[in-house]
C-alpha cells in the first residue's frame, strides 16, 4: 500500500491496486446489491498512481473500482464493488508539477451497480 494512503479513511482500488485515498464518502448509505445508477461523493483525497489519476482526468470509460473503508488502524473494515464507475465531476487543487500525490478536493463517479461486502 501507498504509505500515504494510510491516512485516508476510504481507498479507491484500480485494477486491483491502490490508486487513491479520501478522508470522506458520500452516497453509499443504505447500499446493497444494486442495479440502479447512483451517484457517489468522494471528498478530500489524493491520487497516487498515474494510472488511476489518466482514468480520473480523461474521464474514460466505465470501470469498476473497488472502495474499501479502514478503521483508525489502516485494517480494512468494510468494502464495496463499484460496478461501471464513471467519473462525473473532479474537483482538484491547483496542480503545480508533475508529481504524485495529487491532492483532489471531491471525485464524484456515476455508478451502476454497488455490491457491498
Amino acid at each position: 500500500m501507498h504509505e500515504i494512503l494510510s491516512s485516508y479513511a476510504y481507498q479507491v482500488f484500480f485494477n486491483g491496486e491502490p490508486g487513491a485515498g479520501f478522508v470522506d464518502c458520500g452516497g453509499l448509505e443504505n447500499a446493497a446489491v444494486l442495479a440502479t445508477t447512483r451517484q457517489l461523493s468522494l471528498h478530500a483525497g489524493a491520487i497516487v498512481t498515474r494510472e488511476f489519476f489518466d482514468w480520473v482526468m480523461q474521464h474514460s470509460a466505465p470501470h469498476s473500482l473497488r472502495l474499501a473503508q479502514l478503521d483508525e488502524t489502516g485494517k480494512e473494515r468494510r468494502h464495496w464493488d463499484l460496478l461501471g464507475a464513471r467519473v462525473t465531476k473532479v474537483t482538484a487543487t491547483t496542480f503545480t508539477g508533475t508529481g504524485f500525490p495529487f491532492r483532489v478536493e471531491a471525485l464524484e463517479l456515476a455508478v451502476e451497480g454497488v455490491v457491498v461486502s
